[in-house]
């Protein structure tokens, strides 16, 4: 008897485990969108890595005197390019064409530059939306409409919103995504 109740709490441990899950790992998130020549050359994103994870992972970032961080040293590096969602009118960018730009330690955190390609001339009606987050909600990202800039294009020549979408919910429909949208005109 007293097995089978022991492996019952064991079993009812594990069985809501997940229900423990909250965020580990915190990113202040940066956005800068360029154009050029009404063209959308694509999206510059900084992430900034908080405080106590780049101490706890400084040993293994093994940054250089510069405090450059090459990317085969950021354990986690894998997991941020299916975090990072840009979509061009509706069809979302593939993690290919997210491309690592740089990393370092600055001020105490670890600062992660990438840069989402799109390479598309902008035409009316055009759609930009980008989010982030992580659906098994370890990873979060912390953003709002200020933290999303755009660069050579005409004021007046876009409409911009920034929403929850309550469509989109993950760690036991609780959590929805922000998003940016820009729509050009």
């Amino acid at each position: 008897m007293k097995k089978i109740m022991m492996g019952m709490i064991f079993y009812f441990c594990f069985l809501f485990q997940d229900s423990l899950a909250h965020p580990h790992v915190f990113f202040d998130t940066q956005v800068s969108i360029q154009i050029e020549k009404k063209k959308m050359e694509g999206v510059e994103v900084t992430l900034l890595l908080d405080e106590m994870n780049t101490l706890l992972n400084q040993k293994v970032f093994r940054a250089s005197k510069e405090g450059d961080v090459k990317d085969k040293n950021i354990v986690f590096l894998k997991y941020l390019y299916s975090h990072i969602r840009v979509f061009w009118n509706g069809k979302r960018i593939p993690k290919q064409d997210i491309l690592f730009e740089l990393a370092m330690l600055e001020e105490e955190q670890l600062r992660i530059d990438f840069f989402v390609s799109i390479d598309k001339p902008i035409q009316p009606k055009d759609k930009l939306s980008i989010s982030f987050y992580d659906t098994d909600y370890y990873y979060t990202y912390d953003y709002n409409k200020s933290s999303f800039h755009l660069n050579g294009l005409e004021k007046g020549r876009w409409n911009t919103r920034f929403y929850t979408d309550k469509g989109i919910s993950f760690y036991f429909k609780t959590v929805h995504p922000d998003i940016y949208e820009v729509i050009f005109e």
